[in-house]
Order: structure tokens, then sequence, then C-alpha cells
């Protein structure tokens, strides 16, 4: 399984929070792939400077960078996609949340769910909320998968660039239309921290009108599959 990391001006936090992460787990550094926009390569080359990662350039914007690891890998090649400012993969027991102890068995098991069940997306619970979690709870239902951390057998299916801020919504949906299901580990989450320096979150009124025109986007697109929250800028996806 490919790892793909899509990061923007954040080096330093790759290096300490995923980057770490994934090397305490032991994933090979060959297997891990991070994108980048052309003018940051060089700082990301010397932040990094390991000749055994991948660093490759890509596109700017999330949704168009996205697309980009989409045609970079191989049809049906599974590919883990993780954020840039991920501390851990954590797990339910009894209403508390521990770290899992071997991402590999995790990431072995949710690729043979993905095998059993023909389905082509697999994600994991969106907040680090133990007390709506559920231990051992997989569905293959209409439920969102968040883009910090989920695998694709990857179907070459692109996203449009008007869903920016919002495209895993779109991959959620668009995964959904054409396998009829998705898988979900709602026992798992991510560590990380909302809205990190760089990236999206970098500015506060820049990403809630990213909110707000993506929102309108994926409602005109998709009004069987998304409906409004009362929060300016959000919605949540339901079925109609």
């Amino acid at each position: 399984m490919k790892i793909a990391i899509p990061s923007l001006n954040r080096p330093r936090q790759l290096v300490l929070k995923t980057l770490a992460f994934l090397e305490r787990h032991s994933i090979p550094k060959t297997d891990i792939h991070i994108f980048v926009v052309s003018e940051e390569e060089g700082i990301y080359r010397d932040s990094i400077d390991n000749d055994e990662y991948n660093i490759i350039v890509g596109h700017h914007g999330i949704a168009n960078q996205r697309n980009f690891i989409t045609n970079y890998f191989e049809l049906d090649e599974y590919v883990l996609c993780i954020d840039d400012d991920i501390h851990d993969l954590l797990f339910t027991d009894n209403g508390i949340l521990n770290s899992v102890g071997d991402l590999k068995f995790i990431l072995n098991n949710m690729k043979e769910v993905m095998e059993s069940t023909g389905l082509n997306l697999c994600g994991i619970y969106p907040v680090a909320n133990p007390l709506f979690m559920r231990s051992g709870k997989l569905t293959t239902d209409f439920k969102f998968c968040v883009g910090q951390f989920y695998i694709i057998k990857n179907k070459k299916i692109l996203l449009n660039e008007l869903s920016e801020a919002k495209e895993d919504y779109e991959n959620t949906i668009k995964y959904f239309i054409n396998d009829g299901g998705l898988c979900r580990f709602n026992n798992l989450c991510v560590k990380s921290v909302n809205h990190a320096k760089g990236g999206l979150g970098s500015i506060k009124t820049k990403r809630l009108q990213m909110n707000v025109n993506a929102t309108e986007y994926l409602m005109n697109e998709y009004p069987d599959f998304v409906c409004h929250k009362k929060k300016l800028g959000e919605i949540r996806l339901q079925l109609s």
C-alpha cells in the first residue's frame, strides 16, 4: 500500500508529526509520497533530508492536489491518503481513546474489508469523540469519510476544484455513487491539530469563504446527498 501526503507550508510539522508517526510504526519510507507545490520543493527536501522519501511536485489547491495524486497512482492501486498534521491513529475501547499498537495491522484489516465488500473507499470516524464512536463497529452505508485519513482502491475518480475546502465531501459522494456503499471504521479516529498553521487553515476569513463557496457548489451539484447545517458554510451528508 502506498502512502500519499499532500502538504503545504508545513515542512517542520510534517516531519515532527506525520512522518514521525509513520516511522514509529515502521512504515517503509520508500512507500511514502509527499506532494508539494513547486515553489516549496526545496524547503521540503531540506527539511526532510532523506532521499528514501518520495517528494513529488503537484498542484496548488487541495482538490487539484488530490486529483494529481489520483492520476499519479495506478488504477486499482491501494493508497492511504493522510494529512500532514497527524499525531496518531486512535481507537475507542469502552469509551476511552488509545493509540493503535500496530498501524500495519489496521491498514491490512481495512484493505481486507474493502476487498471482501467490493467497496473502494474506506474511512474513519471524523472527530475524536469517544462518546459517539462505536467500538468495533464497521458500517458500509452512506457516511462521511473525512479527508484526514482514508484508503482508496484507486478508481481514478476526480474532484471538481469548486469543492475546495470540502473536497472530502465530494470524494465521499462520488465513491458512494460509484460503488453503492462506503466502508467506515467508527472505532478509529486521528489525533491532529485543527486549523494548524499552513495548509488550508492559515487564514480564518479565507477558510470561511472557501467553505461557503464549496457548500453552494455541493448543494447545487448533489441535492440528493447534501443538506445545510445551521452554521454558515457547513453541510452534512444525508440521502434524500
